[in-house]
């Protein structure tokens, strides 16, 4: 009988205390302090949109889900149900879910910022995709500073759809839809085997789980191929480290001065070398995982 050879998948993991690719005010005062006022000089705006959803919800049922002042707790439920092919309760179709899913996108954009208006607006957006954005941007330096490319890797984050949201928004890639049920965003990493340059490709989905009832999903090309420092220079105004992070996280701090890493791969130190991701041509990658992490499990398939 031929032997079937174990494959080793490591899985790593952290205490939810230490975990950061979900923004939270827990440890951030000042990001609290944004969303707080940001909620407040949007509550009439955002009960406007929801007060004809609003009417549509028996009354018991706004009270629990906090109509119409937010969306995003009914979102999480109908998106929850639909994504498992569960009925939906109080007569809801799908063109009510549709209109709850869009309005939590918008409520939520609010809270997000972005890379091109004012600085309170990169402020919070720093604080809600900073880590993440520096995490994959150190990885990928990681990788155009490997003396050798044996095989393509792949790694992997599992993470929340309000990981996806800024993510797609610190990207440039935003399409003003709250990510669905199982969305998947890629970066990939090429190296061109003429001029031995590197690229970066992203691309995004719909949706990517294998239920029925799962909306359809296709990958698409949600940025071109970009020469390497280019796709760089797009993420330096939003990256924040651990340090910098603490920093701004201060209530009343407003600014976050930074210390990029340089723009020339081969300035980076040897303890940054280490294994990350990489695509040659074909080959598909995803974005790393956070290298922190505390424990690490091993999963024998």
């Amino acid at each position: 009988k031929k032997q079937t050879q174990k494959l080793q998948i490591p899985a790593l993991t952290c205490h939810a205390s230490d975990e950061w690719l979900t923004p939270s005010v827990r440890g951030c005062p000042r990001l609290g302090e944004l969303w707080a006022q940001l909620k407040k000089d949007n509550a009439g705006y955002i009960r406007t949109l929801l007060q004809p959803l609003t009417k549509k919800m028996p009354e018991q049922i706004q009270d629990i889900y906090k109509l119409p002042n937010t969306a995003i707790p009914l979102k999480d439920v109908l998106i929850s149900r639909r994504g498992n092919a569960l009925s939906m309760p109080w007569g809801i179709d799908d063109e009510f879910i549709s209109a709850v899913d869009n309005a939590a996108a918008e409520e939520v954009t609010k809270l997000v910022g972005s890379p091109n208006n004012d600085k309170a607006s990169l402020l919070l957006l720093q604080l809600v995709a900073g880590r993440l954005v520096h995490d994959i941007r150190s990885h990928l330096f990681q990788q155009v500073t490997r003396s050798e490319h044996r095989h393509p890797t792949i790694r992997l984050i599992s993470a929340h759809d309000t990981t996806i949201l800024p993510l797609l928004v610190a990207l440039g890639i935003y399409d003003n839809r709250w990510p669905p049920f199982c969305a998947c965003c890629t970066i990939e990493l090429y190296k061109n085997k003429h001029d031995h340059e590197f690229y970066v490709r992203v691309c995004y989905n719909g949706a990517t789980s294998a239920h029925i009832a799962a909306e359809a999903g296709y990958f698409y090309v949600a940025k071109s191929i970009l020469p390497f420092q280019e796709f760089i220079a797009l993420l330096e105004n939003i990256v924040l480290t651990e340090d910098e992070y603490q920093a701004a996280c201060t209530t009343g701090n407003t600014s976050t001065s930074h210390s990029p890493i340089s723009s020339s791969p081969t300035d980076l130190s040897n303890n940054e070398k280490e294994e990350g991701i990489v695509k040659e041509e074909n080959n598909t990658t995803f974005i790393p995982p956070p290298t922190h992490t505390k424990k690490k499990y091993v999963l024998n398939e």
